[in-house]
Formats: structure tokens, C-alpha cells, sequence
């Protein structure tokens, strides 16, 4: 016997793979934690370029509100000034008669090799959500699906 379909070929009938909104939510569940990722990256560049300035800050926290005043007029404050000068100066890199840029630019690296590690990850989790055996590779296409759909937003609006 050749041609026609074959008994049993092809997806199952009453297949429950999963549509439209769960795909998308799947795609979401993906991009919430990769971002999440990249806001870590960026946390801890700020954190690594920001080092010094931030002990500094950390003592104008300590001096009470009701003192702040005082403060501000006193030999301290000038003392603190000279000393954030000299922290920006170190996170910075300059010398001492090198004045610190009031401005500076963070470059967070993209958390690298993290997208296989999120597909498995929400694969199994989908998985044990909705009962049903979800594939890496099919979590990979929802993912997908959802960055277009959002660019698509983006495009319109």
C-alpha cells in the first residue's frame, strides 16, 4: 500500500499544546528573568564604578536630618567635600589635579550564556504548571513569539 496518510503519523489528536495568551506567558515568564539578569549586571557595574562615592554618601546618611543644617555650615562639610572629590577622583581613576566628571557612563555586560539555562528552566516549570510535557525547543519559539509581539507594540505605539 503507498500514499495516504499513515496510521498514526503526525501530532495526536486532542493534543493539548498550548495557544495564544500561554504561549505569550510562557515568552514572559522567559524575558522576565532575563531581564532581571540584566538588571543585576547593571546593579553591580554601577556598584563596582560607584564604590568609593557610595561610602561617602553612606556618611551624609549617618548625620541626623535635624543636624543636617548645622553640618552644612561647619569644617566637617568642607572636610566631607574634599573627601567625595577624592572618592570620584579613585572610582574615576584620575590623579589629584584631575577634576571628576559629574556625569558617568555605566556599560553593563549582557548576562552571556544565560538563555539556555532560562529555556530549561521555564520549560520545567511550564511543564509542572500545566501538566503537560513542554520542550526546550518549544519554549524557545514562545520566547521568540513574545520579543515580536512586543516589537510589534513598540513599532505601533
Amino acid at each position: 500500500m503507498h500514499g495516504g496518510p499513515r496510521p498514526g503519523a503526525g501530532r495526536p489528536k486532542g493534543s493539548r499544546k498550548l495557544r495564544g495568551l500561554a504561549r505569550w506567558a510562557i515568552g514572559g515568564h522567559c524575558e522576565e528573568i532575563w531581564r532581571e539578569a540584566q538588571r543585576a549586571a547593571t546593579d553591580e557595574a554601577v556598584a563596582k564604578a560607584t564604590k568609593h562615592f557610595r561610602k561617602e554618601m553612606a556618611y551624609v546618611d549617618a548625620v541626623p536630618l535635624d543636624e543636617r543644617t548645622a553640618w552644612l555650615a561647619s569644617c566637617a562639610y568642607e572636610d566631607h567635600k574634599d573627601n567625595v572629590r577624592f572618592a570620584l577622583q579613585t572610582d574615576q581613576g584620575l590623579d589629584d589635579d584631575q577634576e571628576p566628571a559629574r556625569y558617568i557612563t555605566v556599560v553593563a555586560k549582557r548576562p552571556m550564556g544565560l538563555k539556555d539555562e532560562i529555556i530549561k528552566k521555564v520549560a520545567a516549570e511550564e511543564s509542572a504548571k500545566h501538566g503537560i510535557d513542554i520542550a526546550p525547543r518549544y519554549v524557545k519559539t514562545c520566547w521568540s513569539e513574545f520579543r515580536k509581539m512586543q516589537q510589534s507594540l513598540r513599532d505601533h505605539v
